[in-house]
């Protein structure tokens, strides 16, 4: 049997980081399928109608926006700053985002900022030295993202635990991103359930990957990012870590929706979860659950203490667990995905991109040609 473990072919990168355990011609590895998604680049502002919001934060806010000409629904981050000399800083990790997107991670569209002046009534602005009612300037960045219908992978598991060959399935796709992430060298530092997005394409995707460093610092926030039910244990005890820790969190996130609940005892404060995590023993796989033997070591081999023990992406996506399902390939995973989402009656009243883009009859290289041709006017 061939197995092919290649991350960044579905991405645009100018390097394939690729393991062939059987050799195969270069066009095999290059010709697999870019969502009709990627299409559509450079989506500018004005051409998007926005139609409600979705989404809140201390920091931003999330609107559903939809394209005038094409149709296509997005998710519109609006984050406010306070502090205009991380403008550049942010703009150019946002330039970089949009240079190295994939298709195991949220699309990336564009940005844009504007400077003006603003009345006082957001929460995070209480803080600010500034009474709360006068008009002060305000830089906003608007991100245009990829819109997952179904939301976060925390809206499915409210029905409760994910069978395990489905999960197999959402755990390849959330794999390949990591993968690419670590390949790009970054740390993605908020692996959680929220941030795992899902449509009814049975598409899996990372989001608030890259620029959650950058958003805390402009934000004044603490050095800790993300959520500390997820942390591996190296990173809420405060010591230095690296891409493994994404894989602590990963483990801890697929464990959760295998059992239909957190792993760890619940705490009602951030010191209980301190407690919990860098002291306590780690979650195993219950031996009386009916789970199969690949599925309990592939959970071991990601929570590990110590983060020189823990299995890499690529390993992770090469192991039995994955065989034993038949997970090699993102279309494959998406498509056992999805099936299951139909069964179980999961819908959305927003078409996908790939959906709206089907009923409209347009093409993939039709809708290139269009973005261009809208970008020069």
């Amino acid at each position: 049997m061939v197995r092919v473990v290649l991350l960044g072919a579905n991405c645009r990168s100018d390097t394939l980081l690729c393991r062939v355990q059987c050799p195969l011609p270069f066009a095999k590895l290059t010709g697999l399928h870019i969502g009709a998604i990627d299409a559509i680049d450079n989506v500018l502002f004005e051409d998007l109608e926005e139609i409600r919001t979705i989404g809140a934060g201390a920091s931003s806010t999330v609107k559903l926006a939809k394209h005038k000409e094409t149709g296509v629904h997005y998710a519109l981050k609006c984050i406010g700053l306070y502090m205009k000399d991380m403008r550049k800083m942010l703009l150019t990790e946002l330039h970089t985002l949009f240079h190295s997107d994939c298709d195991a991670l949220i699309a990336f569209h564009g940005a844009t900022y504007r400077e003006g002046q603003v009345r006082c009534t957001c929460a995070s602005m209480r803080s600010a030295p500034v009474h709360h009612h006068a008009l002060h300037d305000v830089l906003q960045v608007a991100v245009v993202l990829e819109y997952m219908n179904l939301g976060g992978l925390e809206d499915v598991m409210k029905l409760g635990a994910v069978p395990e060959n489905v999960l197999a399935s959402i755990a390849y796709q959330t794999l390949w991103g990591l993968g690419y992430l670590q390949h790009e060298r970054r740390i993605h530092r908020d692996i959680k359930p929220a941030n795992i997005l899902i449509n009814t394409d049975g598409e899996v995707k990372l989001t608030d990957f890259g620029i959650s460093r950058e958003m805390q610092t402009a934000m004044l926030a603490k050095t800790f990012v993300g959520s500390f039910k997820y942390m591996a244990p190296e990173r809420i005890s405060g010591g230095s870590y690296d891409y493994s820790s994404d894989i602590w969190s990963f483990g801890l996130v697929v464990l959760e929706a295998a059992l239909g609940k957190y792993p760890y005892p619940e705490s009602k404060s951030t010191v209980g979860y301190v407690s919990i995590v860098a002291d306590g023993n780690v979650p195993e796989v219950p031996a009386d659950a009916g789970f199969t033997p690949q599925f309990k070591q592939f959970i071991a081999s990601t929570l590990q203490k110590d983060p020189s023990l823990r299995a890499n992406a690529v390993q992770l996506l090469d192991s039995e667990w994955m065989m034993r399902h038949g997970c090699d390939s993102l279309e494959g995973s998406a498509t056992v995905v999805a099936a299951w989402l139909k069964r179980s009656g999961f819908r959305s009243d927003i078409p996908t991109a790939a959906e709206t883009l089907r009923a409209s009859g347009l093409s993939e290289g039709k809708m290139g040609d269009d973005a261009a041709s809208e970008s020069k006017k």
